[in-house]
């Protein structure tokens, strides 16, 4: 799944800005992005950059990305 994620960053024009972003959403610096809660059982946040949306949950240890997908196909498994 990780070959996924990779394989998108790198060919999408915004590949430096969702860089950063995975990299902040590791580190907790979240306050430069729009962050929304979504409609779900648990409690889990996405971030969009262009067409690419990143849906990441917040644990006690940290944040956890769970899927960075197209606009399209992101919120399909909810």
């Amino acid at each position: 799944m990780v070959k996924k994620y990779i394989k998108l960053i790198m060919k999408n024009p915004y590949r430096d800005k969702l860089l950063k972003m995975v990299d902040d959403i590791a580190y907790d610096n979240l306050s430069w992005y729009d962050v929304k809660r979504l409609n779900a059982p648990w409690e889990v946040f996405r971030i969009r950059i262009g067409d690419v949306r990143c849906v990441f949950s917040r644990e006690k240890w940290g944040n956890v990305i769970v899927r960075i997908d197209t606009r399209w196909d992101a919120y399909k498994w909810l």
